[in-house]
């Protein structure tokens, strides 16, 4: 019941990956820029680079026209910047048509009469140029991403000429793929903690029966603490994603110390059950001790003023009393039931 319940509270955590993981809500610092600034003059930008031959061709900057229109009308897009754009408003001003030129002379000319400033933002040389869509910053993570998915959507019906590559990059970029990595990269890091406490166990717990039952009950209490990340609302940021490795270390730990003991007792020809209550009674009180002395470092986390930090010292904590109880109730009562 409880791993269920796990799995429904593993479903509820929430990636955090924003200011708010550096600097707490409450605080002035954080106040001052939310309201001053995000809500009010904040803005981010999503960047399409475009590479491949001379970008001043009217073919590209036609393409480059096409995704503008595209894009302009999405919700929370305040502008578009780009050098098709800038040409279209120079030809404007010269011949009083707003249009892409079809004579490419035209188009260097009409390119030479921007400000270089202006110019280099958008066009840093001939075979570059940059796309800036500016949305503000006070728009939410779903936001940002049905803005990207437009802008991925409009590339393709865009059409730019064969040869030539277009990347989507930027803050809002960069931050989903972050996430996407965190996310991917967990998996991995839980494996490889697994495999190298295996070659550990096979090392240095070979005298004892059963050699690997402590990983897989370290590993329900990281079931737990999954769940129990969910139901207490910790985030997984960069920082507490690196305290399972650490969960796994300390949980093994506790799970030897009732592997060892329990066994002691059996070699010893007492009672199966009087074994598991000798162990419970004996060991118990001095891996709780060490469990208490081991969360008084991670509660000294709570005193930092950095969020990822004090979530990291919540879910380290939360983690260790899992790895207890599991290996107190699951790992003893499995090593009764097999002998």
């Amino acid at each position: 019941l409880l791993i269920l319940l796990s799995f429904t509270g593993a479903q509820r955590i929430e990636m955090a990956s924003g200011t708010e993981t550096f600097v707490e809500k409450d605080s002035a610092l954080y106040r001052d820029f939310d309201l001053m600034y995000r809500q009010y003059f904040g803005t981010e930008a999503i960047v399409v680079l475009v590479e491949g031959g001379d970008v001043r061709i009217p073919e590209v900057l036609r393409a480059i026209n096409r995704l503008k229109i595209g894009i302009s009308g999405t919700k929370n897009v305040i502008e578009v910047a780009d050098i098709a754009g800038m040409v279209g408003q120079a030809n404007l001003q010269a011949s009083g048509r707003d249009r892409i030129p079809d004579d490419k002379r035209v188009i260097r000319s009409l390119i030479e009469t921007l400000p270089e400033e202006q110019r280099e933002t958008v066009l840093p040389d001939t075979r570059h140029t940059a796309i800036y869509i500016v949305i503000p910053a006070r728009a939410t993570d779903p936001e940002k991403m049905d803005v990207l998915a437009v802008v991925d959507d409009m590339i393709e019906w865009a059409e730019f000429p064969a040869g030539y590559s277009v990347t989507v990059t930027g803050d809002p970029v960069f931050m989903n793929a972050m996430e996407h990595e965190m996310n991917a990269s967990m998996g991995p890091l839980l494996m490889i903690s697994s495999l190298l406490m295996v070659i550990v166990l096979f090392i240095a717990f070979r005298h004892a029966r059963w050699q690997l039952l402590p990983l897989p009950v370290v590993l329900i209490g990281i079931v737990w603490t999954f769940g129990a990340m969910g139901f207490l609302r910790i985030p997984l940021s960069m920082v507490s994603m690196s305290a399972f490795p650490i969960l796994i270390g300390l949980g093994i730990d506790y799970a030897i110390q009732f592997h060892n003991r329990i066994e002691e007792e059996f070699n010893r020809g007492v009672d199966a059950k009087r074994a598991v209550s000798e162990t419970a009674r004996h060991t118990a009180p001095a891996v709780l001790i060490a469990l208490i002395i081991t969360g008084l470092g991670f509660v000294s986390l709570f005193t930092s003023a950095v969020p990822m930090v004090q979530d990291f010292g919540m879910l380290c904590l939360v983690g260790i009393v899992c790895c207890f109880f599991s290996a107190l109730f699951i790992g003893i009562a499995v090593i009764y039931s097999m002998h």
